[in-house]
């Protein structure tokens, strides 16, 4: 993940210069490991881990995206509690089938 130094993303990239999208898939990516129970860990709640990605925004994060997810705190919390992680492609492709 990009640090904001310009590590971690292709062309040594780095802020505004990493496409929105980039941006706003890795917040999404680390919020959904941290509320997804995996193998070698236990889920962390939605709080908790929304609180991580808050404290790491400006850093590792863009501050605008994670301004944009704080003022949709309410929708994401529910999402994330009715399916029990954050939702992910396979969610999506479950849902429409059904």
């Amino acid at each position: 993940m990009n640090t904001g130094m310009g590590t971690g993303y292709p062309s040594g990239l780095k802020g505004v210069d990493i496409p929105l999208s980039g941006r706003i898939v890795a917040a999404a990516d680390v919020l959904n490991a941290l509320c997804s129970r995996r193998s070698y860990k236990q889920k962390i709640s939605f709080q908790e881990s929304f609180q991580m990605l808050a404290e790491r925004s400006g850093t590792q994060f863009d501050p605008e995206v994670i301004e944009a997810c704080t003022r949709c705190y309410e929708q994401l919390r529910s999402i994330v509690e009715s399916v029990g992680h954050a939702p992910t492609l396979d969610d999506s492709i479950k849902r429409d089938v059904a």
